[in-house]
């Protein structure tokens, strides 16, 4: 049941922070036109609206996604640059933020109202400047953020540990009271927006990143950039699927 809880309030970050991009592409009048929980693998259920939006269901729920009209992708590609990294980073802006709540209310509930208001001053200000924070804060921790993922990573490696979902029974709680499930769920809000800071192409973070290489170094650093990024993502995720598969088989 533990770990049911976890992967259930994993489940709310990821489909908050897919409504947070879609809500920022609307506002700047990019047609969003399907939207799916989990990833965009089959075998999915898939269904359209009379208005044309598709929804989908994949039995991979390891994620969510909204896909913006292909003809609106000019839109954000020449989007001013704070524009365009609001549209990007406004997922992990919410993840921040509901991470910082989570552990605010769960702090107060067990008494430490120091440590709560803390945590508490993060999530007004990250509700306050949500743009600065999507175009300066997170760019700005970018190189830091990928520090800390590949050292824990290769400790993770070192370790034996797993590094899939099913990783996840390493967190789940041995008494789920109100207090720890809110601190989980604060705890889960950062690491996603930890995560998406690694500046890694198709990481969020990433996407702001290879807009940066673009104005400053031109195209062709840009294209390695993405190329290195896509083939570090990709093989931590085939590594993360290994370990799942290999933990649910033995």
């Amino acid at each position: 049941m533990s770990i049911l809880i976890v992967y259930l309030l994993l489940l709310v970050h990821i489909v908050l922070h897919e409504a947070g991009h879609a809500y920022a592409m609307r506002k700047a009048g990019v047609r969003v036109v399907e939207a799916g929980l989990g990833l965009a693998l089959p075998p999915r259920l898939s269904f359209a609206t009379r208005k044309g939006f598709r929804w989908s269901l994949s039995i991979w729920l390891l994620g969510a996604y909204v896909k913006p009209h292909a003809d609106d992708w000019g839109k954000i590609e020449k989007a001013p640059y704070k524009a365009a990294a609001w549209q990007f980073n406004a997922g992990i802006v919410i993840n921040l933020g509901l991470g910082c709540a989570g552990l605010a209310a769960g702090h107060a509930l067990q008494g430490h109202l120091l440590v709560a208001a803390g945590w508490a001053l993060g999530a007004v200000l990250t509700a306050a400047f949500p743009k600065i924070v999507a175009a300066y804060v997170f760019p700005a921790i970018g190189p830091f953020a990928l520090i800390f993922f590949l050292w824990s990573f290769a400790g993770s490696v070192n370790a034996g540990a797993t590094v899939g979902i099913t990783g996840l029974a390493e967190v789940a709680p041995a008494n789920p009271t109100l207090s720890v499930m809110l601190r989980l769920f604060g705890a889960l809000g950062l690491a996603i927006a930890v995560l998406n800071a690694v500046p890694l192409m198709p990481l969020d973070n990433g996407r702001v990143w290879d807009r940066l290489l673009h104005g400053w170094f031109g195209h062709r650093v840009a294209r390695v950039y993405q190329a290195t990024g896509l083939g570090t993502m990709g093989a931590i995720m085939l590594y993360a699927l290994f370990t799942d598969v290999l933990n649910i088989a033995t």
